[in-house]
């Protein structure tokens, strides 16, 4: 198989991989938050809606990870932005804590009050750039991918569709050694990851995808379901 046809069928595998997650899974990660219980045995009626801007007030076109955690309660809810947006149903009357973080940003904290239950309630965070991390210096848009490298991302793909994970690790560190920096390595790892069963390995590979190219589709999807499960 010719090196651009190999590279063309690593991008249909990748999709393939992709969308291969539980249904269930996925639509865990369309949900964007959790029901957290609330405090003193109140009727949880409130819908809380958390609107994450970027520094210029625009709707943050990231993806952020949102936690929300009631003062009285040790239980967190996580949820991450779709539309810059996140979404907690079932809330109590009291006193909660949103923070907000994401990839080459300051983590935003913000206390929230409902003295009484209500239909739907409204919170606004911004996020600012922080200056000293090593994602605010990341190249944007994917780089160009050397025939050497196409080719070791290739053999990596063909081990993972064949379930020999020991050689998709070798051509992926092949690869990596290569382009640490390149984010569709970095999102290859993740899926070796993900099906060793290394979860934290996982999301660490996803985010610094994410984190190189903003815009990675497959990496921000893959990101939202694994913070979701």
């Amino acid at each position: 198989m010719s090196t651009c046809r190999r590279y063309t069928v690593l991008l249909i595998e990748i999709l393939v991989l992709s969308l291969s997650f539980p249904a269930q899974r996925a639509k865990a990660a369309q949900r964007t938050g959790a029901q957290v219980q609330a405090g003193g045995g109140q009727s949880a009626i409130t819908r809380l809606i958390v609107n994450v801007r970027d520094e210029g007030g625009a709707s943050f076109d990231g993806l952020a990870s949102v936690t929300l955690q009631h003062l009285d309660s040790p239980v967190l809810s996580t949820g991450t932005t779709m539309g810059g947006q996140a979404i907690f149903d079932g809330l109590g009357p009291g006193e909660y804590t949103v923070t907000v973080t994401a990839p080459g940003y300051c983590t935003a904290t913000e206390r929230l009050n409902f003295t009484h239950a209500s239909e739907s309630e409204q919170a606004y965070i911004s996020l600012k750039r922080d200056s000293g991390s090593a994602t605010f210096a990341a190249a944007k848009g994917p780089p160009a991918l050397s025939p050497k490298l196409r080719k070791e991302l290739g053999k990596a793909v063909e081990a993972l569709e064949g379930n020999r994970l020991g050689d998709a690790q070798k051509h992926l560190d092949a690869a990596y050694r290569l382009a640490p920096g390149n984010p569709e390595v970095n999102y290859i790892r993740g899926l070796l990851a993900d099906r060793q069963g290394n979860l934290g390995s996982a999301q660490s590979s996803w985010e610094k995808t994410v984190s190189l190219d903003p815009k990675h589709a497959l990496g921000l999807q893959a990101l939202a379901t694994i913070l979701a499960r």
